[in-house]
């Protein structure tokens, strides 16, 4: 759950004592804002980590049981900004690091070649490894961030590798000049 609130007694089995229970907030984060629900942003508020909550019941007749509900808020993936690049063939390299082309991205995540040129390994691709004639439209890889709770970002990145200019060949061109004079 990104935003909102979440009511904790959904998550519990049935109870079958006959007894009443009650939630507490084990670390006193203040996110139990009503008996049993608990409101998420307030977690949020207090960063990444993890949350405990104590459910007690009482069957009335002295016999209790608790219980402890872990939330854990985990930091949203984030890929990135993607950047392209487009990058002469006389300027090529073995070993381009594809995390130059993102900013603001989450480390540990895994790169896919989308074309594919079969030259990336890791985050490094060997461009040098790239048969011409080159794509025109380019070559694509996208970086995936990932963690265990939150949903999958990704960001492409797009590298142009343009052939070098042909001017022709030298040539030697012997011309004759004449000047006329009045």
């Amino acid at each position: 759950t990104s935003v909102g609130t979440i009511n904790l007694s959904t998550y519990l089995t049935t109870d079958s004592s006959g007894g009443t229970g009650s939630w507490t907030d084990t670390n006193t984060t203040g996110a139990l804002t009503i008996p049993d629900t608990i409101d998420v942003s307030i977690l949020q508020g207090l960063g990444e980590g993890s949350y405990a909550f104590n459910y007690l019941v009482d069957n009335g007749d002295g016999c209790t049981e608790e219980i402890n509900m872990i939330i854990v808020i985990d930091p949203e993936n984030e890929a990135g900004i993607a950047n392209n690049i487009t990058i002469c063939e006389t300027n090529i390299v073995t070993n381009f690091d594809l995390f130059t082309l993102l900013t603001d991205n989450d480390l540990g995540g895994t790169w896919t070649d989308n074309t594919p040129t079969g030259a990336l390994s890791g985050n490094i691709i060997d461009l040098t490894a790239v048969t011409t004639p080159y794509n025109p439209s380019g070559y694509q890889f996208t970086y995936t961030a990932s963690n265990a709770t939150c949903p999958d970002d990704t960001a492409t990145v797009t590298i142009i590798i343009t052939e070098t200019p042909e001017a022709g060949t030298n040539q030697s061109n012997n011309i004759c000049i004449i000047f006329v004079f009045f």
